[in-house]
């Protein structure tokens, strides 16, 4: 959905797409490179990847030193401080959440606070009909970590990782949702369904619990799941409705950089 959301964006920005280059392929081999020459701006997608000194997220960091390049919906993590020597190369840095972004803002470098690509699709996504028989009990949407330590009621697991309207279907059955995944959370608080969360293998789910104004429904302790609240925040549903608008901001500055 993430990839569904920037090329979208792209499109809409007027921004032409010459290539995707998955993580798992090296930017370095010369047939990418020169793909990548030919790009008046590369925009280096950093989900959930640049944390703990991960291998692939410098992958990505190093990006910048060769090429005119843009980090966006980032998660930034315990990584070390001469990562910084990386950082700087970019023309504009964005992180999904707060926690990621003063982490990179402690370093003295500048970084915007914009919500995941997915929440561009919150009007059509908020306008999915739940079933007419309703929801039903609570649903679990599984983590990187802790997925078999949970709840003990709560069995019924939805996997993230299946197709966008698989995903948002099985979801809508349910009347509440607890989940250790990032876009669990993004997927529960566009449906309008009242969600709790716990630790991920990174900063981001506390991050966005945070920012979302509910960090009261975040564990940061895989052996204790919290119960979602009875209906979904005002503070969630503010936090979804200014996101669009966050994330077309992102790409006008995206624009800017490609036409200086």
């Amino acid at each position: 959905m993430v990839m569904s959301a920037f090329a979208y964006l792209c499109n809409k920005h007027n921004l032409e797409v010459l290539s995707e280059i998955p993580i798992r392929h090296k930017w370095s081999e010369q047939q990418y490179r020169d793909i990548l020459d030919e790009c008046d701006v590369v925009i280096v997608n950093g989900e959930g990847t640049i944390h703990h000194a991960a291998k692939r997220g410098r992958i990505l960091t190093l990006i910048a030193k060769e090429f005119n390049s843009v980090l966006v919906n980032a998660v930034y993590d315990h990584n070390p401080p001469e990562w910084k020597d990386d950082l700087k190369y970019f023309k504009y840095i964005s992180c999904r959440e707060s926690i990621s972004a003063n982490q990179i803002r402690e370093m003295g470098l500048q970084c915007d606070i914009t919500p995941d690509l997915t929440f561009t699709f919150s009007e059509k996504i908020k306008l999915i009909e739940p079933p007419s028989e309703g929801r039903k009990s609570i649903g679990r949407i599984g983590s990187v970590v802790g997925c078999k330590d949970y709840y003990s009621p709560h069995k019924e697991n939805l996997s993230v990782r299946a197709e966008t309207d698989v995903f948002f279907s099985n979801a809508n059955i349910y009347a509440q949702i607890i989940t250790g995944r990032f876009h669990g959370i993004c997927g529960a608080a566009m449906l309008g369904i009242p969600f709790s969360a716990w630790q991920s293998n990174s900063c981001k789910n506390e991050g966005i619990m945070t920012d979302m104004g509910i960090s009261e429904y975040y564990s940061p302790d895989l052996a204790i799941k919290i119960l979602p609240p009875e209906t979904i925040p005002p503070s969630v549903q503010q936090y979804i409705n200014c996101a669009p608008k966050k994330i077309d901001d992102m790409f006008h500055e995206i624009c800017q950089i490609c036409n200086p």
